[in-house]
Formats: C-alpha cells, sequence, structure tokens
C-alpha cells in the first residue's frame, strides 16, 4: 500500500511539474526566443527558434570567427555636424555593410555608435566560417571605399573604418533579462577582435593568427609589429591583411598564389657559385612569390643567382633573394641589342624582405588585382 502512495506521489508531481513548464516557463521560454531572433539576420532566425531552451538561457560553446570595426575619425565629424546628419551618414554605411554580412552568414551581434560587432559559427555553423569573415571584412571595405566616391561627388563627408578579426571558441546564448535579452557571445576571442580593431589603421584589416594560421594558402598578409594587447600577457600574433584569392564558380581557388605588379625596379643579379655583379638590370613583374627580369644576356634555366632589389619608396636596405631561373624568351630577336626575360622563383626569402615585397605589390589598382583573382583591402 505504501508503494502505491509513493508512486502516486511521484506521477502527480510529475505532472503538475510538466504543467508548470508548461504554462509559466513555456511562454517565457517563447518569448525569450522572439526577443532573440528580432536582431537576427534572416538566415540564422529560424535556427535560433529550434534552439533547446537550454542553451538559450545558459548558452553553448562555439567555435567562431568575431569581426570588430569601427569608423575613424566619427568623432571630429560628429562635433561639427547636426545629429540628424551624423545619424543618416551612420545609417547610410551601416546599411551595405550589414547587407554583406548577412549574405555571408554573419549575426551582426550590436551596435554602438560608430562600431559594430559581428561574428560566423554561432548560431549557424559553416566549416567555412573564417573564410566567410575575411571575404566579408574585404567585401565592406571595397564597398566602403566606392560609397566614400559618391559622398565626395556629392561634396559631403566621409568616412574610414578599421576592422580585426579573431577566432577560437567562445559562449554564445541569450544575454540579458526574461523581458529583453539578445543573443551575444562571451569571450576572450571578442576581446581580441576588439583590441586589433583599436589598433588597425583606417581602411586596414588586422588578423589574430588564431585566424590567420587557418586561412594561410587564401591570403596575403604582413606579420604586424611585435604586440602586446591589453588584457592579454604574452604577445600576440597579428597580421595585416593585403588580399584575398577568388574563388573560381566551380569554387576551387585560382590558379595565382600571389599578386603580382608591373614595374620597372632596379636590380643587379650574380649567379650563385659567383661573386661578380652583372650590369644593372631591370625586374619588370614582381610578386612575394617570384619576378621576371629583363637583361641582356642569357641565364640557363635550372641556373640559381642572387638578385638584389631597391624598391621604388621603400626606405629599407636592398632585398637580397636567392632565385632559381624557369626559363626565358627573346625580346625583339631583330634588334641588334639583344634583351631577354626570365621568370625566376624565390627560394630564400626573409619574412622581414618578403613583407616588404607584398606591401609594394600591393600598391597596384584593385581592379587590376580582380584580374589576377584577388580581391585588394
Amino acid at each position: 500500500m505504501e508503494l502505491i502512495w509513493v508512486l502516486a506521489a511521484t506521477l502527480c508531481g510529475a505532472v503538475v511539474g510538466g504543467i508548470l513548464v508548461f504554462f509559466w516557463f513555456g511562454p517565457r521560454i517563447a518569448r525569450l526566443r522572439g526577443h532573440l531572433s528580432q536582431a537576427l539576420g534572416p538566415a540564422v532566425r529560424l535556427r535560433v527558434q529550434g534552439l533547446p531552451a537550454g542553451s538559450l538561457l545558459t548558452g553553448e560553446r562555439r567555435n567562431s570567427t568575431v569581426l570588430s570595426a569601427d569608423f575613424r575619425s566619427f568623432t571630429t565629424l560628429a562635433d561639427i555636424m547636426r545629429p540628424e546628419d551624423v545619424l543618416a551618414m551612420l545609417n547610410g554605411y551601416f546599411e551595405f555593410a550589414v547587407q554583406i554580412l548577412h549574405s555571408d552568414g554573419a549575426h551582426v551581434d550590436r551596435f554602438a555608435g560608430d562600431s559594430f560587432l559581428a561574428y560566423w559559427g554561432a548560431p549557424e555553423t559553416h566549416p567555412d566560417d573564417p573564410e566567410r569573415a575575411i571575404r566579408a571584412a574585404v567585401s565592406i571595405q571595397q564597398a566602403l571605399r566606392r560609397h566614400n566616391l559618391s559622398r565626395r561627388e556629392q561634396d559631403q563627408p566621409t568616412l574610414e573604418m578599421g576592422m580585426g578579426l579573431s577566432t577560437g571558441m567562445l559562449v554564445a546564448g541569450g544575454l540579458g533579462a526574461r523581458s529583453r535579452a539578445n543573443y551575444s557571445v562571451l569571450g576572450s576571442i571578442v576581446n581580441l577582435a576588439c583590441r586589433l580593431q583599436a589598433m588597425a589603421p583606417a581602411g586596414q584589416i588586422l588578423l589574430h593568427e588564431s585566424t590567420y594560421l587557418q586561412l594561410r594558402d587564401l591570403v596575403e598578409a604582413v606579420r604586424w609589429r611585435p604586440t602586446v594587447l591589453k588584457g592579454f600577457g604574452e604577445q600576440e600574433g597579428v597580421y595585416q591583411l593585403l588580399g584575398v584569392r577568388k574563388r573560381n564558380p566551380s569554387g576551387g581557388l585560382e590558379r595565382r598564389t600571389s599578386l603580382r605588379v608591373e614595374t620597372s625596379v632596379r636590380a643587379l643579379w650574380h649567379r650563385a657559385e659567383s661573386a661578380g655583379m652583372f650590369p644593372e638590370d631591370s625586374v619588370v613583374n614582381l610578386s612575394a612569390g617570384g619576378a621576371a627580369i629583363l637583361t641582356t644576356q642569357v641565364i640557363p634555366a635550372g641556373d640559381r643567382i642572387i638578385l638584389e632589389l631597391c624598391l621604388p619608396g621603400d626606405s629599407g636596405e636592398v632585398i637580397s633573394v636567392s632565385a632559381a631561373v624557369l626559363g626565358h624568351q627573346e625580346l625583339d630577336p631583330l634588334e641588334e641589342s639583344h634583351r631577354y626575360l626570365h621568370r625566376v622563383r624565390f627560394l630564400e626569402l626573409s619574412e622581414h624582405d618578403r613583407d616588404r615585397i607584398l606591401r609594394f605589390v600591393y600598391t597596384v589598382d584593385e581592379g587590376r588585382a580582380r584580374d589576377q583573382g584577388f580581391d585588394k583591402v
């Protein structure tokens, strides 16, 4: 008899508990889902609606990429413009930025005056989230330049943006109170992205090494100065993004792995086994991976040479690089003065000199970079 009473009491408790959850917590969880989904882009709104209540209330750990962006010189403009004009100007910039972010599967976490925070990997996850983030950041910078050009033609003030990206684990979920909550993220990578954004020059994108190392075959970037970020004890690896390789219609990467620039750089060279320099020649095509050299004599394919470059506008030392000759062609064979165009591949190049070459190469305009299969920052 006692066993029957125990079972009956347990059953009653379960029924009462179920009723309580259904009538008390159910509507509150539904309202929470509604509040959270209002701020989301259309691609991820349904995902939040389907999340279990536990993850909404307590959060869930996700591997994400975070983008922090901020307009430069905004305070100066805000001091001399009418508040209504400032609001209209900011909304004009935010409009195209949010469209790009949503099209690449991002969630825009929040706007704070002249800045915003967005992330990939929560609540919707894609295997290429870091790549999506990089491409969205570059697209925003390119769209911003076009928008600024239009504003200048109308004699309107313009803004530039600095950006920071980082990748890693964070916690995503409902942040706030039952009556007012946002789907948001917390974690050290959020702080990292914000710190990088604060350091980024106008018009530039800084990557934490957590993002760069996942995408180094996709991007061209140069190492930023040694940096200890506020709130982080150790020196962090930081890179300045210069460009991103485009994908072809089938989804594969374009064949060229490094952007080239047509130029006329003074150069000296000698064979690796000899010390004497040949007369000054010129580099007519340059990338971080190799060059095309215009010479007055043939260098056999397979030979190894030492090339010394003087980059225009570069105040550093002469760049000395070991290179392998891939082949040559004779130009104007009917002329008395023979000239030969050699293709060479760099073999040994320090990271410092590689970064100097990359910075020089990326002075090429955006259109020519695109023609070679690269999106330039």
